[in-house]
């Protein structure tokens, strides 16, 4: 069953990067792409957004936790690493692991009190 998910999660892997790839071949745009992947406590974050900061160029770990980002022609580029329940992480594009791999910290929120009220 573990074997089944892992061919199949190589097989989205494999076409998102044939289809990311082609994508830049037709349209003529950068071909600067980074590829990483998200983790906490040594296992992948699914759904994680990853963005460059101040444009709209983003995407979302797949189910592995490995994403692609298409990335702008800049000098001084930020990405930023976000998921609900854990700290976002901003990184300059220099900073940027050599592996790809980045590792989230949790985030934790403390209620002083919570109030339930019921209405009719």
């Amino acid at each position: 069953m573990l074997i089944n998910k892992l061919t199949k999660g190589v097989t989205r892997i494999f076409f998102l990067f044939t289809s990311l790839h082609s994508s830049v071949a037709l349209f003529g745009q950068n071909n600067s792409v980074l590829e990483g992947l998200v983790l906490f406590s040594n296992e992948p974050r699914a759904y994680a957004h990853i963005y460059v900061e101040g444009t709209i160029l983003c995407t979302v770990t797949n189910e592995l936790g490995y994403f692609v980002l298409n990335l702008p022609d800049a000098k001084d580029i930020t990405i930023v690493i976000s998921e609900i329940g854990f700290k976002t992480r901003k990184l300059d594009l220099i900073d940027f692991p050599k592996d790809g791999i980045i590792e989230l910290k949790q985030d934790t929120y403390r209620l002083d009190e919570v109030v339930i009220n019921s209405s009719k």
